[in-house]
């Protein structure tokens, strides 16, 4: 959204009664290859325009998200927003922010090439069956989404950005006869098409797995050993071992590092940042949706905790400091300095885990669940795949077990992982 339809919606927010306004805005268009049963079924294009206005008064807020921007949706709205903010309940954190310049983030705007995202998807598909022909793909996806996002407040803060970039989003298992495998899932994102999907990001390597997963074991014993988690499944356990670092356990007051900024939470081979402006990213995010301008953040640095995820609404309720970017986009784990050989050969007894399906974890940081997609490993080698295990730790404990992080990476296009040896974990 233009900056003049910004402050023109702002304004009649305050006209109707607000003492202050802020917005979000969202243009998006996908275009996006759908295959299911190995098969291109269908092309699609979407657009969807949606705008989210938050209203202030004192002390009070309310916010609307609406679809339709005509003049009479917004009249309509701003008064329903202000009805709603006075019988909202006053709490002191709630404002704006006090931004109040005008930025422009030109990123890497561009149109699809659907001649050149068939091509490839289906190269991917003629590849991927060749090699593993016992592999079945559904509800797959490449798209190409293109967006503008912009932030706008009556303090005269106005920022807009674009970006564009190609996503592939696999959905995947393996059959044979009647045995299947546990189902997988792959996602990668590309500033443009080139080289062959089938070899990007280790996606040989998952196919093949699928495949090995058919005549999985069953080990049927409960042992405590280690666990050497692959760059994906790291990337998506983080977020249960990072979410007491999250402002909501911070404004209740229970998160187990409440206390803990500054301190060691974890072994001192750990590094996590957040880079939204990374060059190593497909995209950039140039500011935050309660706007503020980004910045690159340590968030565990040689074991130490250095920020929270924290926005200005929950730094003014508690007092911490504000998260110099909530970016869910661009979390990097930093490579250590073993190979991956090496971890799995001083391995007496564990599991190498591609991906965990379990609940959050509980407010002391307990965590249990099943270890889909993984294998047993006995004194140094990789002995079979296993049917799904439990696996049941507490997630503060186990950042500060680190034991090994691998040299080797995998970039999925916005975020980065090495391997990750974390001992003294129990199965069942």
């Amino acid at each position: 959204m233009d900056e003049k339809k910004s402050r023109e919606i702002l304004n009649e927010v305050v006209k109707k009664g607000a003492q202050k306004s802020a917005l979000l805005s969202f243009k998006r268009e996908i275009a996006e290859l759908n295959v299911e049963k190995d098969k291109i079924n269908f092309f699609r294009s979407t657009q969807n325009n949606e705008i989210q206005i938050e209203a202030y008064c004192d002390n009070r807020k309310a916010d609307i998200t609406l679809n339709n921007f005509s003049n009479e949706d917004i009249k309509n709205t701003a008064e329903l927003l202000l009805d709603m903010c006075m019988s909202a309940v006053p709490d002191e954190a709630n404002d704006i922010s006090p931004e109040n310049s005008v930025r422009r983030f030109m990123g890497n705007s561009s149109e699809p090439d659907i001649e050149k995202m068939n091509d490839a998807f289906q190269e991917f598909l003629d590849e991927a069956k060749s090699r593993y022909p016992e592999v079945i793909f559904s509800d797959s996806f490449f798209s190409h989404k293109k967006s503008e996002i912009a932030y706008a407040n009556t303090n005269g803060c106005y920022f807009t950005q674009d970006r564009s970039f190609y996503n592939v989003w696999l959905f995947f298992t393996a059959k044979r006869d009647k045995n299947i495998s546990s189902f997988n899932y792959f996602s990668l994102d590309l500033d443009q098409i080139n080289g062959h999907i089938v070899d990007k990001c280790g996606l040989d390597s998952l196919l093949k797995n699928s495949v090995e997963h058919i005549e999985s074991i069953a080990l049927n014993e409960k042992f405590k050993g280690d666990l050497i988690v692959t760059p994906k499944a790291m990337l998506e356990m983080s977020d249960d071992l990072l979410y007491p670092l999250h402002e909501n356990r911070l404004i209740t007051g229970t998160s187990i590092y409440s206390d803990k900024l500054g301190e060691k939470i974890a072994s001192p081979l750990l590094n996590i940042k957040i880079s939204p402006l990374s060059d190593k990213s497909v995209f950039r995010d140039y500011f935050t949706f309660d706007g503020f301008l980004t910045e690159d953040m340590d968030v565990i640095k040689d074991g130490i905790l250095k920020s929270y995820f924290i926005s200005y609404y929950g730094s003014r309720k508690t007092g911490l400091p504000r998260s110099k970017n909530l970016s869910g986009n661009h979390t990097e784990i930093l490579p250590g300095d073993q190979d991956l050989q090496s971890m799995i050969q001083n391995v007496k007894k564990g599991i190498f885990l591609d991906r965990f399906s379990g609940g959050s974890p509980s407010v002391g940081g307990e965590i249990s669940g099943v270890c889909k997609n993984s294998y047993y490993i006995e004194n140094g080698r990789i002995k079979c795949p296993v049917k799904e295990i439990m696996m049941t730790a507490n997630t503060a404990e186990m950042l500060l077990n680190i034991d090994a992080v691998s040299k080797e990476t995998t970039d999925y296009g916005n975020a980065r992982s090495p391997y990750v040896l974390i001992k003294d974990v129990s199965f069942s």
